[in-house]
């Protein structure tokens, strides 16, 4: 029921709910006979003009023939009262107008009251909910509220304007990325069951399950969502498909391993088309090798992920834009199981120029027509840095000292953080102070080209390569003269970057010949700090039941790093060195992981009590006062160590590693060299058992190792970040020097 216009009415959605308290009050006052819709309206002015008791007051009378004594004693009852039809029908009304003016305040207050009128109306508590949700003041007493009604104990389908609601809830929750809980998860689950349809729910309910567990680091309650997905699926093959393969790395990222890997088992039994098999294998791969102790099966994954790559680059350029973002990811594991840099690399080349065609046709012309700024010779040459990583990660750790050293006379620095906006711990705070220009951006490519554009940046330094598609797509646009990779991972393949940053000893002389990128050498390292903070140590020998005159050998990676002819090779060390024990550390499922372990051990003929699983530290500064319990420090093979090799040196602790030949065998190589030390450095296999023995037998070479450490502190360049910035400068001016003569020539 709306009221026709008076003046009362018009002073009410003006918002002048005061005046119109009087224009009520006098209109009523001058008629003999007052509609009770005149009382309705005249507490509800009273209600928005902050006159609650009034409002309410004002209501029971329109709705009691009681006198007024007896009318001001109940009107304390009146929220257990059955309000009349009109009244609802009223404030129902009126709560819509307000909210389509965009008055959500207004409409909040009175759908609270509507709860009150009508406890057992379940559309009121809908509405509630919806403007809770819409003003982020959502409470867990509202959704008890409605549990204990019984309003949703019945299997009655809701109505359509029931089922609208709830739909409306759903799409504001994910509109507005909402910090979902599991009471709001439990809410969703009863209430969807009511709805001719559940799937509806899934479009706005499955990316707000992802935004949770990425974003905002909640991979529990985002794998929570994700399974209340899939349950609302129901035989939806192709919906089942998507919410499959979004659920199973949330679930793997929330250490839900088995779960994780059975859900990407699922997707890939679903999947039909090349692509489809390719992303959901990936997934299944990522769980296998995540979670450790399914060795035989991520191989055999590993090889299917492979052939459907090949199979899959004829096809890249009919892929939409939102399949073809997800082809980077699908190359990460190759280097973690062989080293094989020429075929890889080769298959990653071609991967990514394809990607790189079909992202660039798909969002080129969203890119606005402008010329980067091109710097005189009396201007400061911008950099720009971009990653998601400008936080507590391996990247943001390592990257900072390079940020700080940067000369700020002749450069001037920009860093492009990737979807930055829910990014807080203290090293981000550290880069907000610390950076010229930081521009916290989201996950629109466009926009971040756009920006890097505007700000005519000369050159642009990717830190992601293929581990996060956003970036992919941004450097696919080209929206710096010359551009770079850098410190992340081994260089993208993408045909719109230049040069690859390395050095002479983390690439063999070989290397051009299967990069795309022009590979450009440091003089001494690719990668340098001035050190890193150390904590107080959690673990002593004591506490992991080791006798203090044992050799303790230690590996901690994840478990992607965990190749099983390298493992075996561990067990060989231990049989070799009586009295010595292999701690083992990081992220995997422990249960399967330690399986792994004693496998591996049993069949080299070792008992298991010589092996120890340490739990995760609860700091990374903890963490590198923890590696102090090693005498030994065991790399893994193919893909090395890098942020945790710098901290075994940094910790003086003897470290042994086999070199490959791709860029992840070589990380430990390069540090070794670039701090010294010769000794621990593995030609074959035979040589890193070798080195392992020899080092955990003789506690003098040990010593002298850990002395040369310490010193090297002073003097090498790996410890020398100024140094290291000052060569990474030079190279960024050659960089630029080349493209201004090559420039001028066209």
């Amino acid at each position: 029921m709306q009221m026709a216009s008076t003046p009362g009415y018009d002073l009410l959605q003006e918002g002048k709910f005061a005046l119109a308290a009087e224009q009520f009050e006098k209109q009523i006052n001058q008629t003999d006979r007052p509609e009770k819709v005149l009382y309705y309206y005249l507490g509800l002015a009273y209600l928005l003009a902050g006159s609650e008791e009034e409002a309410q007051l004002t209501w029971f009378l329109a709705s009691s023939e009681d006198d007024d004594d007896e009318a001001h004693e109940a009107a304390d009852s009146l929220d257990n009262a059955t309000a009349p039809t009109t009244l609802l029908t009223v404030l129902e009304t009126e709560a819509a107008y307000f909210l389509e003016a965009e008055k959500r305040e207004e409409s909040w207050l009175i759908s609270q009251h509507l709860c009150a009128l009508a406890p057992d109306r379940l559309k009121c508590h809908l509405y509630a909910i919806y403007l809770s949700v819409l003003l982020q003041r959502l409470e867990l007493d509202q959704l008890t509220a409605l549990k204990e009604s019984n309003l949703l104990n019945t299997s009655n389908q809701f109505s359509s304007e029931e089922s609208k609601l709830l739909f409306d809830i759903v799409t504001a929750l994910g509109d507005q990325n909402y910090p979902i809980d599991a009471d709001l998860i439990g809410f969703i689950r009863d209430t969807a069951t009511h709805l001719p349809d559940p799937s509806v729910l899934v479009p706005d309910l499955l990316p707000l399950a992802v935004f949770n567990s990425y974003a905002r680091h909640r991979s529990s309650l985002g794998s929570e969502l994700g399974e209340l997905c899939l349950d609302l699926a129901g035989n939806n093959k192709l919906l089942r498909l998507g919410v499959l393969r979004e659920l199973a790395p949330m679930q793997q990222n929330a250490r839900l391993y088995e779960a994780g890997i059975s859900s990407a088992r699922q997707a890939v039994e679903l999947s039909e088309t090349t692509f489809n098999k390719l992303a959901s294998n990936h997934i299944l791969l990522r769980g296998l090798t995540g979670a450790g102790g399914h060795w035989d099966e991520a191989l055999a994954t590993l090889e299917l992920q492979k052939s459907l790559l090949r199979a899959m680059i004829p096809d890249i350029g009919s892929l939409s834009h939102y399949d073809c973002m997800r082809l980077p990811g699908t190359l990460f594991f190759l280097p973690h199981f062989e080293d094989a840099p020429a075929s890889n690399r080769q298959l990653q080349n071609q991967t990514m120029r394809a990607f790189c065609d079909n992202i660039a046709r798909a969002l080129q012309t969203e890119l606005q027509d402008t010329q980067a700024a091109v710097s005189e010779s009396d201007q400061k040459l911008k950099i720009g840095y971009l990653s998601h990583c400008f936080r507590k990660h391996s990247v943001g750790w390592l990257a900072r000292w390079l940020i700080s050293h940067h000369d700020k006379e002749n450069f001037e620095v920009h860093l492009y953080s990737v979807n930055h906006s829910l990014v807080q711990d203290s090293l981000a705070d550290w880069y907000r102070i610390y950076a010229d220009e930081l521009h916290e951006m989201g996950t629109n490519a466009v926009e971040i080209a756009q920006q890097i554009k505007q700000d005519g940046i000369d050159i642009l330094i990717d830190l992601d390569s293929i581990t996060l598609d956003v970036s992919c797509n941004v450097m696919c646009l080209k929206p710096a003269p010359v551009q770079a990779t850098w410190l992340g991972l081994d260089a993208s393949g993408i045909p719109t970057i230049d040069y690859f940053i390395a050095d002479n000893y983390v690439l063999p002389e070989t290397a051009q010949s299967y990069y795309s990128e022009k590979i450009v050498r440091l003089p001494e390292t690719y990668l340098a700090v001035d050190g890193f903070e150390v904590g107080v140590p959690t673990l002593s020998r004591a506490s992991l039941d080791i006798p203090p005159d044992a050799i303790v050998y230690f590996t901690a990676q994840r478990g992607y790093k965990r190749h099983i002819d390298n493992v075996r090779l561990q067990m060989q060390i231990l049989k070799q060195v009586p009295n010595s024990y292999l701690c083992i550390k990081g992220l995997a499922d422990q249960d399967a992981i330690q399986d792994f372990f004693k496998t591996m051990a049993a069949e080299a003929g070792l008992c298991e009590s010589r092996l120890r699983f340490l739990p995760l530290d609860p700091s990374e500064s903890v963490h590198r006062a923890n590696l102090r319990i090693a005498d030994v420090v065991l790399d893994t093979f193919p893909y090395n160590g890098a942020t945790t090799t710098m901290e075994v040196l940094w910790m003086e602790i003897p470290l042994v590693t086999l070199v490959g030949q791709q860029f992840a065998a070589r990380n430990s190589y390069t540090m070794l060299k670039n701090v010294g030390i010769e000794e621990g450095i593995a030609w074959t296999p035979e040589e890193y058992i070798g080195w392992a023995v020899k080092l955990g037998q003789d506690p003098e070479l040990r010593k002298d190792i850990a002395w040369r450490l310490r010193q090297s502190k002073q003097t090498a360049p790996l410890w020398n970040a100024k140094a290291f910035t000052k060569q990474m400068e030079s190279a960024y001016q050659e960089m630029w020097l080349k493209y201004k003569v090559t420039h001028s020539q066209k």
